[in-house]
Parts: structure tokens; sequence; C-alpha cells
């Protein structure tokens, strides 16, 4: 697997997206690769605080955004 490709199936297997050849690809390099699995670690807790962050735009930037719309 190159770098680009891990990458990838670090983000696709953090969303299920993975083929089962690919699950079992990516489990080997995990346990192969400390860097791989240290990316893998900090991709799933940003995963996590995605899921957490709750947009709040300013009454100015909701203003903005109404007044673009009426056109």
């Amino acid at each position: 697997m190159n770098n680009i490709t891990t990458h990838d199936t670090l983000i696709k297997n953090l969303y299920n997206e993975c083929s089962n050849a690919e699950k079992n690809e990516l489990k080997l390099q995990l346990l192969l690769n400390t860097d791989l699995y240290n990316e893998h670690i900090e991709l799933k807790m940003l995963k996590k605080s995605l899921n957490s962050v709750r947009m709040n735009p300013s009454v100015g930037t909701q203003k903005n955004i109404l007044a673009y719309a009426r056109f």
C-alpha cells in the first residue's frame, strides 16, 4: 500500500466504506506501521470531535446569508 492509498483507506475505513479486502490489508498495515496506527488514532479522534461541533454563525453572518438568498 502506498501512502496516498493508505491515507484514503484510513478515511474510508472511518466511514465504513472499505471493502473486506481493504479492511484486512489496513488491519495488517496498522499492526506493522506505528506511524500509520498513530494517524489512524488521530483521525478517529478528529472525526469524533467533528461530530460534536456546533456551528453558531453571528447574527451579522446570518443576515448576510438571508439577504444573499433573497436574490
